[in-house]
């Protein structure tokens, strides 16, 4: 099924309606991303914010996991097939 569109949602919805005309808007510095990964699957990550000071309007963004969740199993999956899939560098 596809999204409903704004238009749609602001013909239909009293309450979408309210909260569009409230410009309400928030920023979020930390929480939590859930994001789909297309071999290891569904992947919860804890993340953070940081505004560079020298560097205005721009953010460092932390993504981690959980140590021993799922999550972080899946990661280490993933780490573990890049690193048996690189070769060594010769020193020069």
């Amino acid at each position: 099924m596809p999204l409903p569109r704004p238009a749609d949602l602001n013909r239909d919805s009293a309450e979408f309606r309210a909260l569009w005309r409230s410009h309400d808007v928030r920023t979020y510095d930390a929480g939590i991303k859930a994001i789909r990964h297309p071999v290891v699957g569904e992947l919860h990550l804890t993340f953070e914010a940081m505004p560079l000071p020298a560097d205005p309007g721009q953010n460092l963004i932390i993504y981690g996991a959980e140590p021993g969740s799922e999550t972080a199993d899946r990661l280490h999956l993933l780490a573990s097939w890049t690193a048996t899939t690189r070769t060594p560098r010769t020193a020069t």
